[in-house]
């Protein structure tokens, strides 16, 4: 008796398939993805400040950011891109 795989089908059937999110090639035209990469890089990415400590993690405002060392939201853009 053939074995069962981890999901659920046999071996070779495409069987049923797990709920959640599902990755397929080319969602956007290679052409957008190069101006994406390209306003990415642009940003003025910083360490994540939390209660006096710099984080490893480096973060880009877009708009609404919450300063971890006041303990409040603050209007702030650091990304030179995001008006463009």
């Amino acid at each position: 008796m053939p074995q069962r795989d981890l999901f659920g089908g046999l071996p070779g059937d495409p069987g049923e398939t797990l709920p959640g999110p599902r990755g397929w090639d080319e969602v956007i035209s290679a052409g957008k993805e190069a101006q994406l990469i390209a306003r990415i890089a642009g940003c003025d990415f910083r360490p994540l400040r939390f209660q006096g400590w710099l984080g490893k993690r480096l973060t880009c405002s877009f708009g609404w950011s919450y300063d971890f060392d006041h303990g409040e939201f603050q209007r702030r853009c650091n990304c030179r891109t995001a008006g463009n």
